[in-house]
C-alpha cells in the first residue's frame, strides 16, 4: 500500500470532517514530503490546511529559510504562521526548551484558529531512535511506546501519520527532487552537541554495523508491542481509574479497594495518574508511592521535578494538589439573625459563601472528601452574635480543650488539607470545621437553623 493511500486512510479515520488542520513544517525533507502529500489529498478529502513554522535561529540562514517557506505557502494558497525564538533567552536543555516553545505555539494556534490537530513528519526511523533512547533511560516496558500516531496533550492533538514508513520509503515514493522548494539542510541534525544527533549519526549506525542486522525495524516493532501492553493495562485498570475525582484542589484517586491488584497494574495506575496530572515521577518515586499506598501510610509527599503541583499519599489515597494561595489573616463575619427570606452571599478568598434559612436539617454535614470536590455545607443554629469565618490558628481547640490537630488526627483528615480550609468561630471558639464533618454544639435557645455553603471559585 502506498504512503499516499495510508495517509488518506489516516485522515479519513481521524478528521472530524469540518475543522481545519495544521502542519508543523520545519522545512526539512520529511515535513516537505508530508506537505506535498497533503496538498495532493486536500481537494479530494475536502480539508483546509495551514502551516506553522518555528525559526529557532540556530543557523545564520534560518531567517531566509523561514521567508522562503512563507513564500511557498503563499504560492500554495494556504495560511502560514511563524514564531521566531531567541536561543539566548532559553535556559536549561536547549532541545527540550525549544520543544516546549514549539508545542506552546501549536497550542496557541489551535485555540485561536480551531485547528483540530497538528501534523508532524516523524517516521519509523525517528521512532527507532526514540525507543532506543528510552531503553537507555530505563523507561518501563509499557512506556516504550515512544511516538504515537495520535497524541493528546491536554487540549493539543498531534498526528504522526508516517510512523509506519521509513525515510527511504518516503524518498522512494516522492523524491526530494520532486519538491517545489529546496529542503532545508538542518546542520543541528548532525551536531554532536545534541543527543538525538548522536543517536542518529553515531550510535544507531554503530549498533547496526556491530550487530550485523538492521535494528530500526525491530525497535519500531518493540514500540508497537509496548503500545499494545499499555492499551491492555489501560483497559484492565479502567474500572479503578474511572473513580478518579477531579476537584477544585486537584485530582484524587482512592486505592483502598485496589490493594489486591497486581503490582504491574498498581504502578500503571500511579503512572497514569501522574501523567494526567502533569507530574514527572521517577522510578524510585514510583516504587515509594506504591509502597506507601500498599501499606496505607499517612501524610507523605513525593517530589515530582519542577511541577507546581504536589503529589501526596494519605491512607490509600493519591492526591495531585494544585498550587494554593491564601491570606491566613482573612476573616468574614456572618450575622445569622439578619438572614431573611433571601439568600446571603459573600466572598472569602477563593470561596463563595452562601447562607440561608434551612428548610431541613436532615442532611449530614459535609467532610474533607466533599471539600476536595470544592463544595461543603453545614447547618448551624440562628444566633444573635455573628459567626466568623477564618483560618484556624495554632493553639485553637476543638471540640473541647484539645488542640484541633488532635481532632483531625482522630478523624483521619489528610494533613495537607488542614492548611487551606477555613473554620467557623462563635464568640472566639471554633464551632465547626469542614474537614471531619462534625459540628460542636452551641448552647443557645434555637428558633431556626441556617445552612452555610462554601463553594470554591472555578
Amino acid at each position: 500500500m502506498s504512503i499516499k493511500i495510508k495517509l488518506s486512510q489516516f485522515i479519513q479515520n481521524h478528521w472530524d470532517g469540518y475543522r481545519p488542520l495544521l502542519l508543523a513544517l520545519s522545512g526539512g525533507p520529511d515535513s516537505l514530503i508530508l506537505l506535498q502529500l497533503l496538498m495532493k489529498l486536500k481537494e479530494s478529502l475536502g480539508f483546509d490546511l495551514a502551516i506553522a513554522h518555528v525559526d529557532h535561529r540556530w543557523r545564520p540562514t534560518s531567517e531566509v529559510e523561514a521567508h522562503n517557506l512563507e513564500k511557498h505557502a503563499c504560492k500554495l494558497g494556504i495560511p502560514f504562521h511563524l514564531k521566531t525564538l531567541t536561543p539566548d533567552n532559553l535556559t536549561g536543555n536547549l532541545e527540550a526548551a525549544c520543544r516546549v516553545e514549539r508545542l506552546d505555539f501549536f497550542n496557541e494556534l489551535c485555540r485561536k484558529y480551531n485547528y483540530q490537530a497538528v501534523f508532524l513528519g516523524h517516521h519509523a526511523d525517528d521512532q527507532a531512535e526514540t525507543v532506543l533512547k528510552r531503553i537507555f533511560e530505563g523507561v518501563s516496558l509499557p512506556y516504550l511506546t515512544a511516538l504515537r500516531p495520535v497524541t493528546l496533550m491536554e487540549k493539543l492533538t498531534l498526528w504522526r501519520p508516517l510512523l509506519n514508513s521509513h525515510k527511504k520509503e518516503l524518498l522512494s515514493e516522492l523524491n526530494t527532487s520532486d519538491l517545489e522548494i529546496e529542503p532545508v539542510d538542518d546542520e543541528t541534525n548532525k551536531d554532536p552537541r545534541f543527543l538525538r544527533a548522536r543517536f542518529r549519526t553515531k550510535l544507531l549506525p554503530m549498533l547496526t554495523k556491530e550487530f550485523g542486522k538492521e535494528i530500526s525495524t525491530h525497535l519500531k516493532n518493540l514500540s508497537y508491542e509496548a503500545q499494545e501492553l499499555n492499551a491492555y493495562l489501560d483497559e484492565k485498570t479502567s474500572h479503578f481509574y474511572s473513580k478518579l475525582i477531579e476537584g477544585s484542589f486537584g485530582s484524587k484517586l482512592d486505592f483502598k479497594e485496589n490493594i489486591s491488584i497486581v503490582s504491574l497494574e498498581q504502578k500503571h495506575l500511579i503512572r497514569r495518574f501522574c501523567r494526567d496530572a502533569g507530574l514527572a515521577i521517577s522510578r524510585e518515586g514510583l516504587e515509594t508511592v506504591a509502597y506507601f499506598l500498599t501499606n496505607g501510610t499517612a501524610n507523605k509527599m513525593i517530589s515530582c521535578g519542577a511541577s507546581k503541583r504536589k503529589l501526596y499519599i494519605d491512607r490509600y489515597c493519591l492526591f495531585a494538589l494544585n498550587p494554593i494561595e491564601l491570606n491566613e489573616n482573612e476573616s468574614l463575619e456572618l450575622l445569622a439573625a439578619a438572614i431573611g427570606a433571601s439568600i446571603m452571599e459573600n466572598t472569602f478568598g477563593e470561596w463563595i459563601l452562601t447562607a440561608e434559612i434551612a428548610s431541613t436539617t436532615d442532611e449530614k454535614n459535609d467532610g474533607w472528601r466533599d471539600a476536595w470536590k470544592g463544595k461543603v455545607k453545614v447547618f448551624l443554629p440562628t444566633v444573635t452574635l455573628p459567626y466568623t469565618l477564618a483560618y484556624p490558628k495554632v493553639g485553637d481547640c476543638y471540640p473541647n480543650s484539645s488542640p484541633i490537630g488532635h481532632w483531625w488526627n482522630k478523624n483521619k483528615v489528610p494533613v495537607f488539607m488542614r492548611n487551606f480550609m477555613p473554620v467557623i468561630y462563635y464568640e472566639g471558639k471554633i464551632v465547626h470545621e469542614f474537614l471531619s464533618g462534625r459540628t460542636n454544639s452551641i448552647c443557645v435557645n434555637q428558633t431556626s437553623t441556617i445552612a452555610i455553603t462554601l463553594k470554591r471559585k472555578k
